[in-house]
């Protein structure tokens, strides 16, 4: 003799196949939110470093580099020689936001990544960093 075995007839559910993907989709749906949360939230967690970038032009720019989706520089600073005051002749440096002084006012600034010659880290107490951290204390007129 023969034993009848189950068969899946339509219209019937497997419930141990269904229950395994139910738990697939969620789990796929869980990683997904947690990589869009992390995406989200990724810079206000860590901080990201500000950085000087030297292109090939021979121009330098300070801010926090971003590499995702593009080279992207934001809150961006730059260099810019100021005329001393008391002597014409002289001048001096001064770190100013490229949103004061580039008539477009940007807020960031994308790169070509092959006009980048370098990129270093800039010092938490360097005297750029001092400065940057001023011009943020100070309140936008």
């Amino acid at each position: 003799m023969t034993s009848v075995q189950s068969i899946n007839m339509p219209g019937r559910i497997n419930k141990g196949l269904m229950s395994q993907r139910l738990t697939a989709i969620l789990l796929v749906l869980l990683i997904g939110v947690l990589i869009v949360i992390g995406f989200l939230y990724w810079d206000k967690i860590f901080e990201r470093p500000y950085v000087a970038v030297h292109l090939s032009n021979g121009d330098t720019y300070f801010g926090q580099l971003y590499r995702f989706p593009h080279f992207e520089l934001r809150d961006v600073h730059v260099i810019q020689p100021v005329a001393d005051a008391e002597n014409p002749d002289q001048t001096s440096l001064q770190v100013v936001p490229l949103n004061l002084i580039a008539f477009w006012g940007p807020d960031k600034l994308q790169l070509n990544r092959a006009q980048i010659i370098f990129t270093a880290k800039i010092g938490k107490d360097s005297q750029v960093m001092n400065v940057i951290q001023k011009l943020k204390e100070v309140p936008a007129q």
